[in-house]
């Protein structure tokens, strides 16, 4: 549930967007780019530079607080690995203070159980990354891998207080035939909710029959257990047709902005195309002056499109009428 505070930033979200306002409701903020992992087709590694320098403990508490000016409601954590930073409690606790709506993506590793005392304080809902049973995740992720995660979430259950703990995951060619398994040992030990989406690589995506096969399966499931997978059946869909290339900035104009480990502040969360530095100016002037008029193909980069026009980031972490009002203009909540 959203705070009132919380509820009240995005509905002056709403207002100004009605207005042709357009600032972003969401950011996803990858504070460091170390991780304890290296995974296949992990995009971050694969398309964002490795800075040599990350925003200090003082900077990004700065950064919290532009965030908050601006009035964006949604910050999500990533990484990297975001729970190597040790001061990401610290960062974290004061937007949530600021009744900023805060995730954090995991892989889990690093859950003590002094950090899952931590978590709720600080976080709205975490997202525990796993792909498939312990063969199929550990082909992705490394060696024992999947003991950890698995560990790392039943650790965060013993102290669960009021947090939504979540699970991404990720479709590709090793784990789609035993979709409704994984999803069922999930489910099974307590985890709220699991968010799908497609992989990123093409090395790693199923076949296209196989990836119908996966859609029809989810589906299925969809409709026997509607509030445990996220998203709805038109974002399910809309995967069958991946090859299709596609960029939603042409219309919706930053509404999902990125801040990189040093700084710099990207226009789109999984290419990085830079509108600025967070180290010159302040966000609110990089927005001002890209967010009226900005649009990624303006940038002329090497980017085809991808299946981010589909990817509803709404559809996760919302579901009451409320919002669903509060969203419909966006087009986005269709079946929430």
């Amino acid at each position: 549930m959203l705070s009132l505070k919380t509820f009240y930033r995005v509905f002056i979200k709403y207002l100004q967007n009605k207005n042709n306002i357009r600032l972003p409701f969401f950011c996803t903020w990858y504070v460091t780019s170390r991780c304890n992992l290296c995974c296949k087709g992990c995009f971050y590694f694969s398309r964002f530079p490795q800075p040599d320098t990350e925003l200090t403990t003082k900077e990004c508490l700065k950064v919290v607080h532009q965030i908050n000016i601006i009035g964006i409601p949604f910050l999500i954590f990533c990484g990297g690995e975001p729970f190597l930073r040790k001061d990401i409690f610290d960062i974290a606790k004061e937007a949530k203070k600021l009744a900023i709506y805060t995730s954090i993506f995991t892989n889990g590793h690093l859950i003590t159980p002094e950090i899952a005392k931590m978590i709720p304080k600080c976080f709205n809902c975490i997202f525990f990354s796993l792909d498939g049973s312990k063969e199929e995740h550990n082909k992705i992720k490394g060696n024992n891998s999947y003991e950890k995660t698995l560990n790392g979430i039943k650790t965060l259950f013993v102290v669960k207080k009021s947090i939504n703990v979540y699970v991404n995951f990720v479709i590709n060619k090793y784990n789609y035939k035993n979709l409704k398994q994984t999803l069922m040992d999930l489910k099974s030990i307590g985890v709220n909710k699991v968010k799908i989406q497609p992989n990123f690589n093409l090395e790693l995506q199923p076949q296209e029959n196989e990836i119908l096969e996966a859609i029809d399966e989810i589906n299925e499931l969809k409709s026997e257990f509607p509030t445990f997978i996220m998203g709805d059946k038109e974002y399910f869909d809309n995967m069958r047709n991946l090859k299709k290339k596609r960029c939603n900035y042409e219309v919706e104009k930053l509404q999902n902005i990125a801040i990189l480990p040093n700084g710099d502040v990207s226009a789109c969360c999984i290419y990085p195309i830079i509108l600025g530095s967070l180290k010159e100016k302040s966000l609110s002037e990089i927005l001002h002056k890209n967010g009226s008029s900005f649009n990624c193909f303006e940038k002329k980069l090497n980017c085809e499109g991808c299946y981010r026009n589909d990817y509803r980031t709404i559809n996760y972490f919302l579901s009451t009428p409320l919002t669903k009002m509060v969203y419909e203009y966006l087009g986005r909540i269709k079946g929430l």
